[in-house]
């Protein structure tokens, strides 16, 4: 694996708010397993954990396969956009 980043954020919720609604979790291949993305928000009580998964597993990309890698790229940068909502109880 040639980048491999997992970032775990843990945050406490403020008392008085619930949690309305969290991102979906995803999990997203390059082609020929190339690279690998996988996102998830878990709420357990007042704490809401996110773990950001990303792993690159070659260090070159062909012109060709740039679409691919595009897509995948856009597609994590739009997940890594969604909100974790939160409403006053």
């Amino acid at each position: 694996t040639y980048f491999y980043k997992e970032p775990v954020f843990s945050y406490e919720i403020p008392e008085g708010y619930t949690v309305e609604s969290t991102p979906e979790h995803i999990n997203l291949s390059l082609p020929d397993q190339a690279g690998s993305f996988r996102f998830m928000v878990i709420v357990d009580g007042n704490k809401i954990s996110l773990r950001s998964q990303l792993s690159i597993n070659k260090p070159i990309f062909y012109q060709a396969e740039y679409a691919n890698l595009k897509d995948f790229f856009d597609k994590i940068v739009a997940k890594h956009a969604q909100q974790i909502v939160l409403k006053k109880s």
